[in-house]
């Protein structure tokens, strides 16, 4: 009886606390499993679904603003339809470079330190190694690095080198400007 006991609790205990390592390796599971589908709408829907679901989308979009830009105090509604286009960005970003990776992928459980609240998982998906940067409180992915080159970096510096350089020429609103250029882009998967 007691061993029912202790293994049930243990599958409970197992349960309810899931650590970035187990996180990352589940989230990277669904992603692959959803690039099997041959239809191209059902993978960008599905995408969409797990980066709502497994994306900390207000922090990367904090963090591809910065504070200059998500303070403007004169743009705040261009601030708003940016945060909600972060998952669109994220699978945007992604969706042609997972195609046709296949299922098969492993987790290193050795986590990298990347800070106080963040930590880095390597994942293995066929011959591509990456580092998934998680936040320690929720598990959620705040990056992804392919070859050492961040898409939270990368991304940062192409908006803010666009926001200043609207900002500069005298639009009082550039967030909305790189808003409704994100919308207008043939690029952007629209996951709202």
């Amino acid at each position: 009886m007691r061993t029912i006991v202790l293994c049930v609790s243990l599958l409970f205990s197992s349960v309810v606390y899931a650590g970035p390592v187990e996180s990352v390796g589940v989230a990277i599971g669904k992603v692959l499993q959803v690039m099997q589908n041959p239809s191209d709408s059902a993978r960008a829907t599905g995408l969409c679904q797990l980066a709502r679901t497994y994306v900390d989308s207000q922090t990367i979009g904090a963090d591809l603003l910065g504070r200059q830009y998500m303070t403007l105090p004169n743009d705040q509604d261009g601030v708003r339809q940016f945060m909600a286009l972060v998952p669109s960005i994220i699978v945007s970003e992604f969706y042609d470079r997972l195609d046709g990776l296949g299922t098969e992928y492993t987790v290193n459980p050795n986590l990298i330190p990347k800070g106080s609240s963040r930590v880095g998982v390597q994942v293995t998906v066929g011959s591509k190694r990456l580092t998934v940067t998680a936040n320690r409180g929720n598990n959620k992915v705040l990056d992804v690095e392919y070859m050492g080159i961040s898409m939270v970096n990368n991304k940062r510096f192409e908006y803010q080198r666009d926001l200043q350089r609207w900002l500069g020429g005298g639009n009082p609103k550039p967030v909305t400007q790189l808003v409704n250029s994100l919308i207008n882009s043939r690029a952007l998967i629209r996951c709202n």
